[in-house]
């Protein structure tokens, strides 16, 4: 069932796998109001903003984020360049944008 919902592969050869510039044609799944797609370079500060907010850690049962944004920036960057062969980073957009 996984496979045809999430079709990357775990073994994906190096020379396959994408950049953080890889853009927002990497939709994985398409829904009539969400799109779930690779995340990219231009989510880093809004995922930046949403872990970091106070309320939304309280939601989410966790404490918020307690890094700086430059911080953040290099850690993220380097899970975009450098994909996990276990985890994907997805996003979830909404059909009004």
């Amino acid at each position: 069932m996984f496979k045809k919902v999430f079709p990357w592969s775990r073994r994906e050869p190096k020379s396959k796998r994408r950049t953080a510039d890889a853009g927002r044609d990497n939709v994985h799944a398409r829904g009539d109001r969400v799109l779930l797609r690779e995340k990219a370079v231009a989510d880093i500060a809004d995922d930046y903003r949403w872990r970091a907010d106070p309320e939304l850690a309280k939601l989410d049962a966790s404490t918020p984020l307690g890094m700086s944004f430059h911080a953040f920036e290099r850690h993220s960057m380097d899970e975009l360049n450098y994909p996990s062969s276990r985890s994907k980073r997805l996003s979830v957009d909404t059909a009004d944008g």
